[in-house]
């Protein structure tokens, strides 16, 4: 008898998973435009929203693989237009700065738009994810890089994120010369880590460096979640960014990206010793089994 519902269980959740996948590529053909996914029929089309369109049918592949080997019907609509979407996003590498030259390039969010942190990184994500399997993945990203280096040089990309890195505050902001924010410092770090799996990267001492980086990470710390800036109202997104930024922090730290002293480690330390606020700090955003992104105390009535 458990052995039926067991199967019964499994045949309800293969043909939901069939249903899922087969109404995502209906919406992402109905939303295919000149090589971008766009975020809605019609609506506007960016480098994020494509972003969004791959990694899903990436992700109800790797469900369906798991389940039955098989490649998802998104996914394979995808590869279809894998040539076109890789087009596309080529077009949005950028070098243009206003009043600034010879910054690096990155990626816009659209064509003909200033690069930027954000955009980069899921331009970035977007060629990692195309492939069509797991053996060309890393020579995939290398290749683009090396094909496409008059364009952009993995040398002027990971200048253009340096010069997002704010030295004396020790994170990343959105362009250039802007105030930084834990926010892009974890699409900074969610960056690095693409590149060091891709094998682009392997020591960034030169050019960064980790303790510095904690320790702007630790000072958005607020009433025990973390804020998009030091002094802001903490939210619940901001703290899974900054709590994804140390996680990041010490994947790097371990694969030897970066060099950690003493300073690093009594950071890391302070953070572990408050680690027990962030869940009372989530709980103070929990009202009637829903969660808010502020603290309930802290909303407007």
């Amino acid at each position: 008898m458990l052995t039926v519902h067991r199967d019964n269980d499994q045949i309800a959740i293969d043909v939901s998973l069939q249903v899922l996948d087969h109404a995502a590529t209906i919406f992402i053909e109905k939303c295919r435009t000149n090589g971008f996914i766009a975020s809605k029929p019609n609506g506007p089309e960016s480098v994020f929203s494509t972003f969004a369109a791959v990694e899903l049918s990436h992700n109800l592949s790797s469900i369906n693989k798991n389940r039955n080997g098989n490649m998802s019907e998104s996914e394979r609509l995808i590869q279809r237009n894998k040539r076109g979407i890789e087009n596309t996003v080529l077009k949005c590498i950028s070098n243009r700065q206003e009043d600034h030259e010879h910054l690096g390039c990155g990626f816009g969010y659209n064509i003909g738009d200033r690069p930027c942190l954000s955009a980069s990184h899921y331009g970035l994500r977007i060629l990692s994810f195309l492939p069509r399997n797991k053996k060309d993945e890393r020579q995939r990203l290398r290749d683009f890089f090396y094909q496409n280096q008059e364009v952009c040089s993995i040398d002027d990309f990971i200048k253009f994120i340096r010069f997002c890195w704010n030295p004396v505050d020790g994170g990343f902001s959105v362009r250039p010369f802007e105030e930084p924010d834990i926010l892009h410092t974890r699409y900074a770090l969610q960056i690095f880590r693409t590149l060091l799996h891709n094998e682009l990267i392997n020591n960034l001492d030169d050019w960064f460096n980790a303790s510095s980086i904690l320790s702007y990470v630790l000072s958005c710390i607020n009433m025990g979640g973390f804020s998009i800036q030091p002094g802001f109202v903490p939210l619940l997104s901001t703290t899974r960014a900054g709590v994804n930024c140390i996680k990041l922090l010490e994947i790097l730290r371990i694969r030897g990206c970066f060099t950690a002293g003493h300073d690093y480690f009594e950071l890391l330390r302070k953070f572990e010793n408050n680690f027990r606020d962030i869940p009372v700090f989530i709980q103070q955003c929990n009202l009637d089994s829903s969660y808010y992104d502020h603290p309930i105390n802290l909303m407007t009535k």
